[in-house]
């Protein structure tokens, strides 16, 4: 007995001095492998040397209303409330949430409320009735009582399970993030892609007029003589080109029409009616001065892979528990009687305390194995986001890149498109006085008509860059925590 005292006393003991210990994948191991943040001063320094860009803040949550436009501010609006993709997204937070207060519960004692009733005819020659002659044939046995069972989380095996599964929820959070700038980029792109083929349509219908005025003059002039067939030829093929590219943007835009509906929610077939203008763009983008250093905490796909690999660190923490002792405590308390009337007497009460204590000794390498698997998968993970990291560096890169040759560009044809429009008038003086003919005229009104379209062609393109950069900097993003940057034990 006193041996036995001495065992229950050990246990205990051993319970409550090691109830503290933490198994958790090192530190140095968590990040040895992670790449520094990417330099990105040589492109941030030659953007701003430009008239195009302008030091500012990061990209705000709702960066559309830049754009300036009710009907693109409503359409998103709708979008981030009734978009199906960005609600399957957040059932997938609401699915990891639970699954972390599940993995929560293994840190505390389960209580167990429990009754039964059992009623038993025994046989009057059987093993029972042998040993206890004076037990009744019939019997009613009432049984009430409360069970606890508590594995005592030594190692820290369920706290890392639990911070794994609330990585994974900050990762599926991260993820909705990066699924909504997604769908606002998306549609903002489709947006000003409807109002440019719209304009367009209208610039090519112009274009047919101005060849239909020329191709009936042609005509007249082939029918006195005055002027051969060929350029009549000529012009007629150009018509029927010009009409296979009004119907071609008719496609388009019913296309853009179509996914518009789509992003922000509703039927493709939902009438939009929006108007047909192009606002100017904000004359310079703003870049942030800190942007290499804070790429990471702006960007949600970089933070979604990085709260991934901290779940797969915990795992890895969990995994290594397993080589060390399970201790589980049991208990029962209640009372059990075959009299309903001596159910609650003193003497009706039963108890029971059940430490156990199990070590593993042998098994065949599946706790080393299961052990490298996971740290083989968190390093999978870490080499994910190094990838990614880089991609998202050249994705600010380009965006700069690409911004600066079409603002250019757009400066440019500008200059172009006004002396154009000079030349226009200048013909029309001309020809008011007898100094050139209507063909002169026509002629410099298809040029500047195709000249309006490379303009609008453009605008839009910097409208897609702007998005571009908006998408490349995060879309408004912020990561407050970014837990495999900072200094944390197991309990992170």
């Amino acid at each position: 007995m006193e041996f036995l005292s001495y065992s229950k006393g050990l246990i205990i003991g051993v319970i409550f001095l090691l109830s503290s210990c933490c198994i958790s994948m090192p530190k140095y191991q968590q990040t040895k492998l992670l790449s520094p943040p990417i330099s990105l001063e040589n492109s941030l320094e030659e953007s701003l040397d430009t008239d195009f860009f302008a030091v500012g803040d990061w990209p705000p949550p709702n960066w559309w209303i830049m754009f300036e436009s009710d009907d693109l501010n409503a359409l998103i609006e709708n979008a981030l409330v009734q978009n199906p993709s960005l609600k399957e997204a957040e059932s997938r937070i609401e699915t990891a949430l639970q699954i972390a207060k599940k993995a929560r519960s293994k840190l505390f004692p389960w209580i167990f409320f429990k009754v039964t009733d059992q009623w038993e005819h025994l046989s009057k020659n059987g093993l029972y009735r042998a040993f206890n002659p004076l037990l009744p044939l019939n019997s009613n046995l009432i049984d009430i009582d409360f069970t606890l069972n508590y594995d005592i989380d030594f190692w820290g095996k369920f706290h890392n399970l639990f911070y794994a599964a609330l990585g994974r929820k900050k990762a599926q959070e991260a993820e909705a993030a990066e699924v909504a700038i997604v769908i606002a980029a998306s549609l903002t792109r489709a947006f000003f892609a409807l109002k440019t083929n719209l304009i367009k349509k209208m610039l090519y219908a112009e274009l047919y007029e101005v060849l239909s005025a020329t191709f009936a003059l042609q005509n007249q002039l082939k029918q006195s003589a005055l002027l051969s067939v060929l350029p009549s030829l000529f012009t007629q093929e150009n018509l029927g080109e010009i009409q296979k590219i009004i119907e071609g943007l008719d496609a388009e835009i019913a296309g853009n029409k179509h996914l518009i509906n789509v992003l922000a929610g509703f039927g493709p077939d939902t009438p939009l009616e929006i108007d047909v203008s192009l606002s100017p763009l904000p004359e310079r983008l703003c870049l942030p001065c800190d942007l290499s250093a804070n790429l990471l905490s702006r960007r949600p796909d970089l933070m979604a892979l990085i709260w991934q690999a901290k779940a797969l660190a915990h795992d890895v923490g969990a995994a290594i528990a397993d080589f060390y002792p399970d201790v589980n405590l049991s208990a029962l308390i209640g009372v059990e009687s075959l009299r309903v009337a001596h159910l609650f007497d003193l003497g009706s009460v039963t108890g029971l305390v059940k430490p156990a204590l199990r070590l593993p000794i042998f098994t065949a390498g599946d706790i080393e194995a299961n052990v490298d698997a996971t740290k083989s998968e968190f390093y999978t993970a870490i080499f994910a986001y190094n990838q990614r990291l880089l991609t998202s560096a050249q994705e600010v890169a380009d965006a700069l890149s690409i911004g600066k040759s079409v603002f250019q560009q757009k400066q440019e044809q500008q200059v172009i498109l006004e002396s154009v429009e000079s030349r226009v008038a200048l013909i029309q003086m001309r020809k008011t006085s007898g100094l050139d003919n209507a063909f002169d005229l026509y002629l410099v009104l298809q040029d500047l008509i195709q000249k309006k379209i490379e303009d609008v062609e453009l605008t839009y393109m910097q409208y897609v860059v702007s998005v571009q950069l908006i998408e490349a900097l995060g879309g408004g993003f912020f990561a407050d925590q970014i837990p495999l940057s900072k200094e944390g034990s197991c309990n992170e």
